[in-house]
């Protein structure tokens, strides 16, 4: 929701220690925003950077500057508003990366216990909780203190359903928690300043509108005393509430020295222009394929406020001191022209692309893939999710990480409301958060995007390990209704051979097959961790799609997958990191070319790349004329098969200086193996030589040794 990073005070660099008696000279204190991988989700983070030097720094020479960019080591402490997912959703993947030490504030414990179902660090993490209902958090930095607001119950408002009130009562949907930031004075600084103060409020919808307007601690702030002066309240509001009379009001009363934030869907600004860079370059070498990327926009009106009211971009920064200011020299901006100019300037790829423009395909199915990297959202591969459109009508959604939802905006911009509506199941490979940590958000994405077409809500079939269901019944429970909104097919049911079905999957299983048209939805068991699947989906006109989630080369997968039109495998490594491929249980790119070779699969989609080949991965020998490599956002049908080899040249002198990048670091890897296996056949040889006389003195030591301890053990 937003989070502090107050170790940037301390003006260390990680891996040094920081010093004893840190005095930053200047510091300059900020509130900039964070892009998320959801397009309707924002959160502000607090940075705190030392210009000056530190003197008590114990080891290394001292910085006159630290970085520009807080690295995510920093980040000590979250604050989360609200149980929701638009606000918690972001923080599983979170957790993988940082090890937070400081409290995490909460409205309840649940949330983290539900997080820990996953497998892997997640069922590790050992985070400190503060609850909402402590009254303040302190640092060397500042003083948070929680405001909890309690508003009209909102959940089945105006919809005619009915509550479960008890189950309610579990979420808290009627809590929110607002946080006043106090920043403690600049001790340099005469007279003393009594130090800057915001305010982070989410105000869902009218039914909080009362608590925050009657809020006394809020009045406290509003009465013009000096001390109490805010600087900036940032609104994590909805149009209706900022167009409330109310809520106009109770933003008048702080005055005009007050800035406000406001960050809600019509905060439309592009958050990752380096996704888009890479997607209009890769349009220049096939339009179809590569299709522009659009960006959401919100059809509310914006409201008009009685208070000049600045709009959320993504970093954009607010600093709080030296001088209260702000600064936009880091907003993300997309300038298409100088993308594409950039590429037409490269040697060699005006003409590699003329070669590979032909295109004249059946429409469907269609496959759309939305994340093709591994572990964690980068900025040009997300994390895994795939969309098989069967029909103009009907769409699959293989796997579903974090993102996925942005990625859907990112992609249909306006039409992302029907394609939710189109999707009838999803299909989770394993239980690895990257698999499927986005699947809560798209579940209430759809559910509101019934609502908005005027469509009657159907659930949707989620195909997925059993072991999913603890982590989903968690949620539900304690912080939203889901389980209304899907029908659970057990992966495991699925396998060839099963005859342990359930009577309700198999009614389930019956209906999806009849909602796709298709003659066969298989999975098998694969090679990676505990209950991890692969599915393999028969249209009854014929064609056939396997998608192997992720997995060592696999037999089972082979049989299943016999034949296939379109193999979508998991290519981890590269070829020549064997060993780490067994270890992590991954395949390299060859193994997953070979397994679709086995199979004698008419095309083989590369995919689920680790994030060292950000832009492209290496190529192997092994590449041929059936054999392509993923993008996010690539979109592909059965007819572009002859046409995506010839996209190799261009995209190789596209990413030339990649590619040479990685093939240095790939020979000084080598090398280094090279090395250390001479090293060890070096110290095996002399070992050999000189053992006898080793064990003689080894021998020796312990005869002069044996007195002493003979006389120890008698003591």
């Amino acid at each position: 929701d937003w989070t502090r990073t107050p170790r940037a005070m301390r003006g260390w660099r990680r891996g040094s220690p920081p010093g004893p008696a840190l005095t930053p000279l200047s510091p300059q204190v900020s509130v900039q925003l964070r892009r998320g991988h959801a397009a309707r989700h924002a959160g502000a983070q607090v940075s705190g950077a030392a210009q000056g030097g530190h003197p008590g720094a114990e080891s290394g020479p001292a910085h006159p500057r630290l970085p520009r960019r807080l690295k995510i080591s920093h980040l000590d402490s979250i604050f989360l508003s609200r149980v929701s997912w638009a606000n918690v959703g972001g923080l599983p993947g979170e957790s993988l990366l940082v090890p937070l030490a400081d409290p995490l504030s909460l409205l309840q414990q649940n949330y983290l216990k539900a997080i820990r179902l996953f497998p892997g660090p997640l069922k590790r993490m050992d985070l400190a909780v503060q609850l909402h209902t402590e009254p303040e958090y302190k640092d060397e930095t500042m003083t948070v203190y929680q405001i909890p607001l309690t508003g009209e119950h909102w959940c089945c408002k105006g919809t005619g359903e009915a509550c479960d009130e008890q189950m309610s009562a579990r979420r808290h949907p009627d809590l929110v928690t607002a946080f006043l930031c106090k920043l403690f004075p600049e001790e340099l600084c005469t007279p003393t300043d009594p130090g800057p103060v915001f305010l982070v409020l989410e105000c869902p919808h009218e039914g909080f509108v009362d608590a925050v307007c009657q809020n006394e601690t809020f009045r406290r702030y509003q009465e013009g005393v000096p001390e109490h002066q805010v600087a900036l309240v940032i609104h994590m509001t909805p149009e209706a509430v900022l167009r409330d009379s109310r809520y106009q009001q109770w933003m008048e009363r702080f005055g005009p020295g007050t800035q406000h934030l406001v960050l809600n869907e019509n905060s439309s600004a592009v958050h990752n222009p380096r996704s888009y860079k890479i997607q209009t370059q890769l349009n220049l070498i096939h339009p179809e394929i590569f299709p522009l990327l659009t960006t959401y926009q919100s059809k509310e009106a914006e409201a008009v406020c009685p208070v000049p009211i600045v709009r959320g971009e993504c970093l954009l920064k607010y600093h709080l001191r030296p001088q209260q200011e702000w600064q936009r020299d880091a907003v993300t901006v997309c300038d298409p022209d100088m993308f594409v100019s950039e590429a037409l300037e490269l040697p060699d790829f005006q003409t590699r692309v003329k070669e590979c423009k032909e295109r004249n395909v059946s429409p469907y199915p269609e496959i759309v893939f939305l994340g093709t990297g591994s572990a964690i959202p980068m900025k040009i591969r997300n994390v895994s999710s795939t969309l098989v459109n069967t029909s103009a009508t009907r769409s699959l959604l293989l796997d579903c990480g974090e993102g996925t939802f942005g990625q859907l905006c990112r992609h249909y911009g306006e039409q992302v409301d029907q394609v939710l509506c189109n999707l009838v199941a999803v299909f989770v490979s394993h239980m690895h958060t990257d698999h499927h940590s986005g699947l809560v958000n798209i579940l209430m994405e759809r559910r509101r995007a019934f609502a908005a077409l005027g469509q009657a809500f159907s659930p949707l079939f989620l195909v997925a390990p059993e072991q999913i269901m603890p982590w989903l019944h968690e949620y539900h429970n304690h912080c939203e209704e889901i389980l209304g909104d899907i029908q659970v097919i057990p992966s495991q049911s699925l396998v060839k051979g099963c005859e342990n079905i359930r009577p309700k999957a198999k009614e389930f299983l019956s209906s999806l097959l009849e909602s796709y048209d298709l003659a066969e939805f298989q999975t098998c068991e694969v090679q990676h961790c505990k209950n991890a699947f692969a599915c393999s989906v028969i249209h009854k006109s014929g064609w056939k799609v396997v998608y192997s989630g992720d997995t060592m080369p696999c037999m089972a997968l082979v049989q299943m997958g016999k034949n296939a039109n379109l193999l979508i495998h998991e290519a981890t490594l590269e070829d020549g990191m064997e060993k780490e491929a067994i270890e992590k249980t991954h395949s390299t790119t060859s193994q997953a070319i070979q397994t679709g070779m086995k199979m004698n699969a008419e095309f083989i989609m590369l995919n689920h790349f680790s994030q060292r080949y950000a832009k492209i991965p290496l190529f192997s020998e092994d590449f041929s004329e059936k054999v392509g490599i993923a993008f996010d956002h690539m979109r592909v049908r059965f007819g572009d098969f002859p046409a995506i080899p010839k996209l190799i040249p261009p995209l190789k002198a596209l990413f030339a200086d990649d590619i040479v990048e990685m093939e240095e670091r790939k020979e000084k890897r080598e090398l280094r193996l090279l090395k250390e296996t001479a090293l060890v056949l070096d110290k095996l040889t002399r070992g050999d030589s000189t053992e006898p006389a080793c064990q003689k003195r080894k021998q020796a030591k312990n005869n002069q040794e044996l007195p002493d301890k003979k006389l120890k053990t008698v003591n």
